[in-house]
């Protein structure tokens, strides 16, 4: 990890006693994870309800969650650290404490344009952050830029994930993103979101890729288009068939990609 990201788990444990992630989410730090996957809202035992794995749960709060993963001779860490990109940076840090081999981010989007589909599985090409809470990832507050794009860490991770993907019989495509702020309020500022040119807006992912950097550690983000504002596909509110392209993706390409990963 650099200097930078080890300066700040230390002012951490200045003011916090214990290990951060066993206190949040029941993570060992003395044990090796083969991958550590983070999840903003979604939980392993629905994600894996179609692929096995044996999931076991370890911490179960209001708003921080975690659970091992046991796959042949793998073990995963999953942790739910809830939406937003401040809620991704506190929990994704504390992970710094834990010795794992690569990381995930996992979680749906919303799509901006006609060519990405409700169901389309696809990875982060950059992400513009449109989020405040990265401003903290910084030397100084007073230095963030806002609106600036970030791009994976180690781009031939990611291209590695996407072909573990295809391995699997799935298509990984590479799109842009916006990270938003707020889910209710990007409706309103849609335009202006989309002057950035992005093909999908989600929350978190820019944050994901930022610490991932401070953390010196292979990490791509899997999403799967949840909703359309191209197409008029709604969050609340889908069709069945909407639903069910959704949810062929999250409980099958998903599951199988992060097991291939976890197999690296």
């Amino acid at each position: 990890m650099k200097q930078q990201f080890r300066d700040m788990l230390d002012a951490m444990h200045r003011y916090n006693r214990g290990s951060l992630a066993k206190e949040l989410f029941g993570l060992d730090p003395t044990e090796r994870y083969d991958l550590l996957v983070v999840a903003p809202s979604w939980h392993p035992a629905k994600i894996f309800s179609e692929v096995r794995a044996l999931v076991s749960p370890l911490a179960d709060h209001a708003v921080t969650k975690g659970w091992r993963l046991d796959w042949t001779n793998k073990k995963i860490a999953w942790v739910h650290c809830s939406r937003g990109a401040a809620n991704l940076i506190d929990s994704l840090s504390v992970c710094g404490e834990l010795n794992f081999e690569r990381m995930l981010f996992v979680d749906s989007a919303g799509s901006l344009v006609p060519d990405c589909k409700v169901g389309d599985f696809c990875t982060p090409s950059c992400a513009v952050s449109g989020v405040g809470a990265n401003a903290y990832l910084g030397a100084r507050l007073a230095d963030y830029r806002p609106f600036s794009k970030v791009t994976p860490n180690d781009p031939a991770f990611v291209s590695e994930v996407i072909g573990l993907a295809r391995q699997a019989g799935h298509t990984l495509r590479e799109s842009s993103v916006f990270s938003a702020d707020s889910l209710e309020m990007e409706y309103y500022h849609l335009d202006e979101i989309r002057a950035h040119g992005c093909d999908l807006i989600e929350m978190e992912t820019s944050s994901f890729y930022l610490l991932a950097d401070l953390m010196e550690k292979p990490a791509a983000a899997l999403l799967v288009v949840s909703d359309s504002m191209a197409d008029g596909v709604p969050l609340a509110g889908r069709l069945e068939e909407e639903r069910a392209a959704y949810e062929r993706t999250r409980l099958r390409a998903v599951p199988e990609t992060i097991l291939k990963v976890a197999g690296m």
